[in-house]
């Protein structure tokens, strides 16, 4: 529970953009494979650390960089999606499919490829998908942390925004 005694620290800026290609594929809306020069805004809520801060400026960026990094350049697939079947390991050069539920197929260089455990790559989901990455790496650090916060622009005037209480400890 937020306490009158909690501070709130925000990241954003041209630092953390990534480009990234993605489809959403469900029975109520199919699109084609495009892409978005995506731009991630992060804040977190707690108490002030023993430092003196809730997290500072420069190591929150760092983290969020390097989460979206992962990101960067990439076709971002959905692992949780019952409608794709994706077949193939990234991590083996010899590529991955995807089959869809409708019959189309797709064939992509495993280099280029990142496996989201998400139902659909939407700006919504890679909004959560963010929160729990950021907070797996920040709650080895950060005891005082309360609430982890991203907002995922798709362009400058769309963007999802997911807010988790991590209080419990849980990712």
């Amino acid at each position: 529970m937020l306490g009158m005694d909690d501070f709130s620290v925000r990241v954003s800026g041209s630092e953390l953009r990534f480009s990234a290609a993605h489809f959403i594929y469900n029975p109520f809306f199919k699109e084609p494979l495009h892409g978005h020069n995506y731009e991630v805004e992060v804040e977190v809520t707690g108490n002030l650390g023993d430092d003196g801060f809730v997290v500072n400026f420069l190591d929150l960026k760092e983290v969020v960089r390097r989460v979206i990094g992962e990101l960067d350049h990439r076709v971002m697939l959905p692992t949780g999606n019952p409608l794709l079947k994706v077949i193939g390991d990234p991590g083996v050069e010899r590529g991955i499919r995807v089959v869809c539920s409708g019959g189309e197929e797709y064939f992509l260089p495993s280099r280029d490829v990142v496996l989201l455990p998400v139902r659909d790559t939407s700006a919504e989901e890679l909004a959560r998908y963010l929160v729990s990455r950021i907070w797996a790496i920040l709650r080895e650090h950060r005891v005082n942390i309360q609430v982890v916060l991203a907002r995922v622009y798709e362009t400058a005037h769309s963007s999802a925004i997911f807010k988790m209480e991590v209080s419990s400890g849980r990712p």
